[in-house]
């Protein structure tokens, strides 16, 4: 308690069993003969350290009720694709991909659910650049453990897109 009271509020650290007292009335804290708390009383400055931090989380909070809002009505997006989510060994780098591996991942794309390019758009916005990137190539559209992809058929790539 008694180094709290240092870093926190300023106090000088000599805690005897009678208490310690940080300068300006900040925070106010009793210690037994073992350094341990034995009571302790919030005021203005412990508040002034807190409540910013209170503050940020609330707004996080905020904006994670609004993305998840904002997501239930948003397409899928772009998260990469089979050879730049996966390391040498073969592990998935990308946590929004369900797959451990690519063996997980060899798995799910074996029976995946096909659907019409119509049905894909409705459901995904593919960046510009993939767009150019497979302009000319066959593809195939598809969706499997709630992963929608396009199969580069010519390149043997698919582009993972998440909710």
């Amino acid at each position: 308690m008694r180094r709290f009271i240092n870093e926190v509020g300023g106090g000088d650290g000599a805690g005897s069993s009678g208490g310690s007292a940080s300068a300006g009335g900040g925070i106010i804290a009793t210690s037994n003969d073992t350094g341990h708390a034995s009571g302790a009383t919030v005021t203005a400055d412990f508040a002034r350290i807190i409540g910013p931090q209170q503050r940020l989380l609330k707004r996080v909070k905020k904006i994670r009720r609004q993305k998840i809002k904002e997501s239930a009505n948003d397409k899928a997006y772009y998260v990469g694709n089979c050879v730049t989510d996966f390391d040498g060994d073969g592990n998935c780098e990308q946590v929004e991909l369900p797959w451990r591996d690519t063996t997980d991942m060899a798995q799910a794309l074996e029976h995946p659910k096909y659907i019409t390019k119509e049905q894909f758009d409705s459901e995904v916005e593919v960046p510009l650049e993939i767009e150019k990137q497979i302009k000319d190539h066959q593809r195939k559209y598809g969706l499997t453990q709630g992963v929608f992809f396009i199969l580069d058929v010519d390149d043997d790539v698919h582009y993972f897109f998440v909710r």
